[in-house]
């Protein structure tokens, strides 16, 4: 075993729960079947919604145990991205769609110069479609054409290198680059306002209260802008970065070799790594990161073994073994409800799972409590 594990408090269940009442709080786990490959789900307060690969839109209603249809596109999905509750749905025919759980607005394509590379949508809704063309020979320009959240074209941008990531800032732009590059535009995207050259690829931003955060190899810096940029370094890590995940109080740094960083007032505040049914305090575990979600003072973290492991502080307080061998989607996120109890829901191909946090370590009390006396 490497490091130090983390034994304390930890519940192992391999998960064979499917005791449901009528409450909506009242169960262990609760199922939703799926009559097409699950590619991605959004949650939003309470409210769970997921795509599938043939272009539906759902809602998981815990009331009734029944899914509700909510869209269709009518076009089989070649590509999700999300930010926070925004997600961008590119479909085979080549329609955009956005879905932020209030609305769906479709966006047309244009006639966009070149091949497209890639859409990027932050969590304001701003999206980017990024498209590469030839403009002589051995030279070709990348443009990104960027959206409102209303779904109106307001700005386009050319670079000589691949832009790997884009987001809003207040009522700025910002684009990174493969060669490094950091550029802030105006609102119209005519102006380059501000450029610092990092060294590395720019691999993703993620908003994190008033600032953005910046991953790039073995790095994550803050980038704020009120009266002028200022770009800090904040943190250096082992690997390269993989996930990057907020919920405004905390962020989260996975890295592709399987380390979480934690980090508060962009301050690391713990950092894990995963092996088997362990969790180590540090980075010598063997496992990757398949997913990972903030949730109040909740860690969910989902393996590549397929266990679901829920941290509150530097402590494990629930462990969830899934078999996730061979799956095409796995991913794992959660909620808490009015009164502060958390939900954990996980997806696995044709399936969701939620999992109710406080009625399984009740259970589990229980059992404990029969095999004492």
């Amino acid at each position: 075993m490497k490091g130090k594990s983390i034994l304390l408090g930890i519940i192992i269940l391999t998960i064979s729960l499917s005791a449901v009442s009528g409450s909506n709080g009242d169960f262990y786990n609760i199922s939703f079947n799926s009559d097409d490959v699950v590619l991605h789900m959004d949650i939003k307060d309470n409210d769970v919604v997921y795509f599938t690969q043939n272009g539906n839109v759902y809602r998981a209603d815990i009331n009734s145990n029944k899914s509700v249809l909510l869209d269709s596109i009518g076009s089989k999905v070649a590509q999700i991205t999300s930010s926070g509750n925004m997600v961008s749905i590119r479909t085979q025919d080549q329609k955009l769609y956005v879905f932020n759980h209030d609305k769906r607005v479709l966006y047309k394509f244009i006639a966009h110069q070149g091949d497209l590379q890639r859409v990027i949508i932050d969590d304001k809704g701003y999206l980017a479609v990024i498209t590469l063309k030839d403009i002589a020979l051995g030279t070709r320009e990348w443009v990104g054409y960027v959206y409102s959240p209303s779904g109106d074209l307001i700005a386009q941008n050319s670079s000589n290198s691949v832009l790997s990531s884009f987001t809003s800032l207040n009522d700025k732009l910002v684009f990174g680059a493969g060669n490094g590059n950091v550029s802030v535009y105006d609102s119209s995207g005519s102006s380059r306002l501000w450029v610092n050259n990092i060294g590395t690829r720019i691999k993703d931003f993620l908003h994190y209260g008033d600032d953005v955060l910046l991953a790039s190899e073995k790095s994550i810096y803050a980038l704020s802008y009120k009266e002028e940029p200022v770009l800090s370094k904040i943190l250096s890590i082992e690997e390269y970065p993989d996930l990057l995940v907020s919920d405004n109080l905390r962020a989260g740094v996975s890295s592709t070799e399987g380390c979480l960083y934690l980090l508060k007032n962009y301050s690391l505040e713990n950092q894990f790594s995963f092996n088997g049914e362990e969790i180590l305090k540090n980075c010598q575990g063997n496992d990757k990161i398949k997913d990972v979600s903030l949730l109040g003072d909740k860690t969910i973290v989902l393996t590549d073994k397929g266990k679901i492991f829920v941290i509150e502080g530097a402590e494990n307080k629930l462990l969830i073994n899934k078999n996730y061998q061979g799956m095409i989607t796995s991913k794992v996120s959660g909620y808490l409800d009015g009164s502060g109890k958390l939900y954990v829901v996980s997806v696995e191909d044709y399936k969701l799972d939620f999992y109710s946090f406080d009625n399984i370590l009740k259970l589990q009390g229980e059992i404990n409590t029969a095999k004492d006396n």
